[in-house]
């Protein structure tokens, strides 16, 4: 993997630490940044002397979603389904290999995580969350799907039917209290405290981890871990699933 310009990765022995790093842009993910997540999470797959991977965002917010002026939104023209699609995969890819690789994924929150970070949040295997943290299903409100990047198929296996058909169909934020009895943030900690929590669950329980790691590259499945959302879109595209049909 050359080096990254949108994201940044700092190893602690077997723990792995991913940083979304466009924070005058409150991380809002671009084709780039895409690019350089699938590269990572791709390696991921062939490099068992990783046990476990945090997500976090540099800057006020965790990730504001997709950039509504880059590439991921395709200028018209000749051939522009085929461009549309192709960037489509390319995004709910992410997804895909977040969900399929062996290493458990901890997601640590803060601010807002929009769009399409709120799906790399649902394809984390814990999710950490600040006070401030807000999510929320951003897609329906540019008039897009409403279900994509998987959270069609991610979000009612979280949250169940009722809560998932509310948050895509209306793209409200989800905070405070209600995120956690809606389990979308297992630990309820400070701002200042997010990171160090985080960090502190890898490191303590680093054998558990590793342990759980080393069963899953044998086959093993854990709850969840190797069902993949059917190719859809970023922020900008069709679904990757709906909840009626996915749930």
């Amino acid at each position: 993997m050359t080096q990254p310009n949108t994201i940044t990765l700092e190893t602690r022995g077997a723990i792995e630490i991913l940083t979304l790093n466009r924070p005058d842009q409150l991380n809002a993910v671009t084709p780039d940044m895409i690019g350089e997540l699938t590269d990572y999470f791709s390696a991921l797959h062939d490099r068992p002397t990783t046990r476990v991977v945090i997500l976090r965002g540099n800057g006020p917010e965790f990730s504001a979603g997709a950039e509504l002026g880059s590439d991921a939104f395709a200028a018209p023209g000749k051939g522009r389904p085929q461009r549309q699609l192709k960037m489509q995969q390319n995004y709910s890819g992410v997804v895909r290999l977040m969900r399929s690789c062996p290493q458990p994924i901890i997601g640590l929150v803060h601010g807002a995580a929009c769009g399409a970070g709120f799906s790399f949040l649902l394809a984390c295997d814990v999710r950490f969350a600040a006070p401030d943290a807000r999510m929320n299903a951003a897609y329906i409100r540019i008039g897009v799907g409403g279900c994509d990047m998987g959270s069609g198929y991610l979000l009612p296996r979280l949250v169940g039917l009722s809560v998932t058909s509310e948050l895509l169909l209306t793209g409200r934020f989800l905070q405070g209290r209600a995120r956690q009895s809606n389990r979308l943030g297992q630990r309820y900690c400070s701002r200042r405290r997010t990171a160090r929590e985080g960090n502190g669950i890898c490191l303590g329980d680093a054998a558990g981890f590793s342990h759980g790691a080393a069963i899953d590259q044998t086959g093993a499945q854990r709850p969840h871990r190797r069902a993949e959302p059917r190719s859809g879109a970023h922020d900008g595209g069709p679904a990757a699933g709906n909840p009626a049909g996915d749930a």
